[in-house]
């Protein structure tokens, strides 16, 4: 597989210049996860075989986003109950 460079990542909740605990996870830099985009593809496919809604929510949760934007995603509650 030839990956395109292209990554989903995630930043922790809290204080951004601690570091995750668990640092030996070959897509962890410092405070954020950072997943190839094509690995990424593959864990919201998995999710959402597993169960669909949850998927969903992991999919809207991701994706292309600008990085100067809020790093916030909504859902409603009923989404949500």
């Amino acid at each position: 597989m030839t990956l395109s460079g292209r990554e989903q990542v995630f930043v922790a909740p809290g204080d951004e210049d601690e570091p995750l605990k668990q640092t030996d996870l070959p897509w962890a830099f410092g405070h954020m996860l950072a997943f190839p985009l094509e690995h990424w593809d593959v864990i919201l496919a998995e999710a959402k075989l597993v169960d669909a809604r949850l998927g969903g929510m992991l999919e809207k949760a991701s994706g292309v986003a600008d990085p100067d934007a809020g790093t916030e995603v909504a859902f409603t509650a009923g989404e949500l109950a």
